[in-house]
Formats: structure tokens, C-alpha cells, sequence
């Protein structure tokens, strides 16, 4: 307030004491906020990763006792994907109920209301197309995909860069719904893009594959990049 003063003029002790009185209580409000906003983060990272860890260890041992064991490869992929369903129904769940300030608003055509109505039992299995605008922009496709019910998050798949394989807990999930891990190289992708297409063929249905045809974040740096290869392509 003092700085936007004429020089030479004196504020107002009462005005002044106002004026630094909501000046402090507005940055204790912002020091509180932003202790609830790590305490927050904390627990829900703790959630988040406990339950991951169980998660993990279920569908381990699922696969061992009805593909290996039993011999039967349907029944464990039941399984897993039940699991996985309790699992990545979490995150939306606390993003969207712990964050009363966050909103996820869904536009949909009537063929995509049409689609949304079959995704029960036996539904249709889909391809969903998405950009890749940042770190955590997955987490609205996957609370797109909580929306439609059971049998979905659980069913929900994609094409991932190799390296989340070897991420602790998420990874290990990510390997046991069958994720498609990619080297990002046409020779060798191309090869395991066919075997996990035949392999998925007899997958219960309704799944989603997610894929991000940019393949990577957007970025200036790497749209650059990308301007070069199709130059140099004649893309």
C-alpha cells in the first residue's frame, strides 16, 4: 500500500496497521495452505504406494496360482485386472474428492455416449488416441476411463516408454496388465507390437489400449526436434 503512495505523503496509522494486518494474515493463510498442500501430498503418496506394493503382490501371486499352477490364463487375467481396478481407482478418487478445487469436464458426441452405454461385460474393445501435454495429463484419461464402471481402470492398457517398467510398484503393475513397454525404435517396436497385438486378441473384454502418437511431452524443444526428423523425412 505504502508503495503506490504519492512521496511525501503519510499513510494513515489506522489504514497502516489495516494494511499490515491483512498483508500478515494473508501470508499466514498462503504458509498454512501450503503446509496442508504437502501434508496432503504426503499421505496420499503413502496410500498411493502401500496399496501399490499389495497391489503388486496379489497379482503376482495370482498369475503363480491360476496361469502357472492351474494352467489357466483367463482366470489369472480376471484376477489382475480386478486388482488393478481397486488400484488406479484411487488416484482419481483422491484427486478429484481431496481436491474439491479441481473439476474434470467430459464432452462427448452421441457416438461416443453410444460407446460409453456398451462398455459393460463383453463390450467393445477401443483405441484411445491422446496428446501428451504434460507429466500428469494421463491421470484424466484414467479418470475418464473410472467413469465407465467396472470392468475399467482395470482393463485399461498402453503403449509405454521401456524405462517405467523398472519403476518400483507402478511398474510392476503396469507389467502384470500387460502394458506395452516400447524401446522407441521402429525395428525392434515393430516386432513387439505384433506379438502383444496377437497376444491380446483373446484378452476378456472390453479393454482400452492407450496411445500417445507424439510419443513423448510436448515440448518447444522436442516439437523442434520433431520439425527436423519430418524435414529430413519429407514427412
Amino acid at each position: 500500500v505504502s508503495a503506490i503512495q504519492p512521496t511525501g505523503t503519510d499513510l494513515n496509522p489506522s489504514v497502516e496497521s489495516h494494511a499490515r494486518s491483512k498483508a500478515k494474515f494473508k501470508s499466514k493463510s498462503k504458509a498454512e495452505a501450503s503446509w496442508i498442500c504437502v501434508v496432503q501430498g504426503i499421505v496420499m503418496a503413502s496410500m498411493i504406494a502401500v496399496s501399490g506394493f499389495w497391489t503388486s503382490t496379489l497379482q503376482l501371486l495370482s498369475t503363480i496360482i491360476y496361469k502357472i499352477l492351474l494352467g489357466d490364463t483367463n482366470k489369472a487375467r480376471l484376477a489382475v485386472r480386478y486388482l488393478g481396478k481397486l488400484f488406479l481407482s484411487l488416484a482419481p478418487y483422491l484427486i478429484t474428492k481431496w481436491n474439491p478445487g479441481i473439476r474434470i469436464i467430459y464432452h462427448a458426441d452421441d457416438a461416443a455416449k453410444a460407446c460409453i452405454e456398451k462398455q459393460e461385460q463383453d463390450g467393445p474393445n477401443l483405441l484411445v488416441l491422446s496428446n501428451h501435454q504434460g507429466d500428469i495429463d494421463w491421470i484424466v484419461g484414467l479418470t475418464l476411463s473410472s467413469r465407465f464402471g467396472s470392468p475399467l481402470p482395470g482393463s485399461l492398457k498402453a503403449t509405454v516408454k521401456k524405462s517405467l517398467k523398472y519403476v518400483p510398484v507402478l511398474g510392476w503393475i503396469f507389467v502384470m496388465l500387460e502394458f506395452i513397454f516400447l524401446h522407441r525404435d521402429w525395428a525392434s517396436d515393430k516386432e513387439l507390437l505384433r506379438k502383444m497385438a496377437k497376444e491380446l486378441q483373446d484378452y476378456p473384454k472390453p479393454f482400452w489400449m492407450g496411445l500417445w502418437p507424439e510419443g513423448t511431452r510436448k515440448s518447444p524443444e522436442k516439437i523442434q526436434e520433431c520439425r527436423v526428423f519430418c524435414e529430413k523425412n519429407n514427412l
